[in-house]
C-alpha cells in the first residue's frame, strides 16, 4: 500500500501558522529551521486567529470545563488558585493546558494584567500541531514539567517554614 503525502496548506486553510510549519517540515535538517522547530511555540506568534481580552478581564475560571489552551500573543496574564498569584506569563507563554489534555475542569484562574491577545488551541488543532512539530509536544511538557517542580518547590518550602520544633 502506498501512503500519499499531502502538503500542509491541503490539510488547513493557507495562514500563517500553516506556512510556517510546512516550512519546517519542509527544510527539516537545517540548523536555522531547526533551531526555529525546536522553538515551535515562537511561531505561533504569526498566528491570525487571536482572542483580545483586556486587563482585569478573566480568561478562564477555576473550575470551568477546558476546551482549549491558550499561548500569550501579546501582553501578560495571571494565573491564580484562590487569591495566590501562582505564575505571571508573558509573550510564548502557555497557559490553560492541563484541562485541554485531560478533560477534567480548569485548575486555576487566568486573569489578563495588561490588555493581551492569546492564540486559541482546541484539540483539533492542538493534536495538528503534534503531529506536525513534535517538538510542540515536548515544549508543552516542559512547561507542564516546570510548574509542577516550582510548585513542590514551593509547598516544600511553605511545609518547612510552618514545622516548628517541639518546645
Amino acid at each position: 500500500m502506498r501512503r500519499r503525502k499531502f502538503a500542509l496548506t491541503s490539510v488547513l486553510p493557507v495562514t500563517t501558522l500553516a506556512r510556517d510549519v510546512a516550512e519546517v517540515r519542509r527544510t527539516q535538517g537545517t540548523g536555522a529551521v531547526m533551531a526555529k522547530a525546536r522553538s515551535s511555540l515562537k511561531f505561533l506568534k504569526y498566528a491570525d486567529n487571536v482572542e483580545t481580552f483586556h486587563a482585569g478581564d478573566a480568561v478562564f475560571r477555576a473550575g470551568e470545563p477546558g476546551t482549549r489552551m491558550y499561548i500569550v500573543k501579546a501582553g501578560t496574564v495571571d494565573l491564580r488558585l484562590q487569591d495566590r498569584t501562582l505564575e505571571t506569563l508573558a509573550a510564548g507563554d502557555v497557559l490553560g493546558e492541563m484541562a485541554l489534555l485531560d478533560n477534567e475542569p480548569r485548575s486555576a484562574t487566568a486573569v489578563a494584567i495588561t490588555d493581551c491577545q492569546l492564540v486559541p488551541i482546541n484539540a483539533e488543532r492542538f493534536q495538528y500541531l503534534v503531529r506536525q512539530t513534535p517538538y510542540f509536544a515536548i515544549e508543552v511538557l516542559q512547561i507542564m514539567a516546570r510548574r509542577l517542580r516550582r510548585m513542590d518547590r514551593a509547598l516544600q518550602s511553605s511545609s518547612d517554614s510552618s514545622a516548628t520544633p517541639d518546645s
